[in-house]
């Protein structure tokens, strides 16, 4: 690492990390900007416990996961009919009072190749058009546990895969 050394233990409560440039931690002590101190390219970062990051990651190259890629579920969101929905994670659980239909999955922040899944936990039916901002095999009339994973291409969610559960 350029020769620097860096404190043996830092307590991390959240991290912010980008690879091949700056690590910047946000812990119970002051924020440590490797940079500063001259580490300009970290190649690699080895932990041996969890990696719990805040907001955002960028990483330069490819992401290996030794176990299992685990997705915390948002807010369950209600559906209301013809309204648009709002992510609020990858993996985000939908309800409904009644049975709604919307053709309106909102598309604003989201950067091109963000990863959407849905899945209706309630018992009425979520109806999702092919139209608008939903670019899908075909309409998809979701019962209580389908899902229908989408990614952003820029423009409209595009469908990855649906189960008829």
């Amino acid at each position: 690492m350029n020769g620097k050394r860096l404190w043996p233990t830092v307590v991390v409560a959240a991290v912010t990390c980008v690879l091949g440039g700056l690590l910047v931690w946000a812990c119970r002590c002051q924020p440590v900007d490797l940079a500063t101190q001259g580490v300009t390219n970290l190649g690699s970062l080895t932990l041996g416990q969890d990696l719990v990051v805040g907001r955002h990651a960028t990483v330069g190259g490819n992401v290996k996961v030794g176990a299992f890629l685990q997705y915390t579920s948002g807010t369950t969101l209600t559906v209301v009919n013809t309204q648009p929905i709002t992510p609020t994670a990858t993996y985000q659980q939908i309800a409904a009072a009644v049975n709604v239909y919307t053709d309106n999955l909102v598309r604003a922040g989201a950067p091109t190749g963000q990863l959407w899944v849905l899945q209706n936990i309630g018992t009425p039916t979520i109806t999702i058009t092919d139209e608008n901002t939903c670019n899908l095999a075909s309409t998809y009339a979701m019962g209580i546990s389908d899902t229908l994973a989408l990614i952003f291409d820029g423009t409209s969610w595009v469908e990855l895969y649906r189960s008829n559960n």
